[in-house]
């Protein structure tokens, strides 16, 4: 993988392709993984405004930690789906138990 960040150094000035095509061609080799099944964003909004437009329904419920990311409360109330926020302690630690 590093060896082919390396051969994008000197396009870093461009705007990044939508299709990721470059970077597809490289990961799907890493995991093993379709390239049907890779997902890739202009940042972690992108990715989480695509997944929440296209898997949640208004009949689901989306889990997410309390503070957070804003957009995972913003992106499930946009499809009408129910939000359940689980604050994280004070000492930083998940009640995994809460979120299952």
């Amino acid at each position: 993988m590093l060896g082919g960040l390396k051969f994008c150094v000197s396009d870093l000035f461009l705007y990044p392709d939508g299709s990721a095509r470059h970077s597809r061609k490289i990961l799907i080799d890493y995991p093993k993984a379709p390239a049907e099944n890779l997902i890739f964003g202009n940042g972690s909004k992108e990715p989480i405004s695509i997944i929440g437009r296209s898997v949640v329904e208004p009949v689901d419920r989306v889990i997410t930690l309390y503070p957070s990311f804003r957009l995972h409360k913003d992106y499930t109330s946009l499809m009408n789906a129910n939000v359940e926020r689980v604050a994280i302690a004070g000492d930083y630690m998940i009640n995994v138990c809460a979120l299952i």
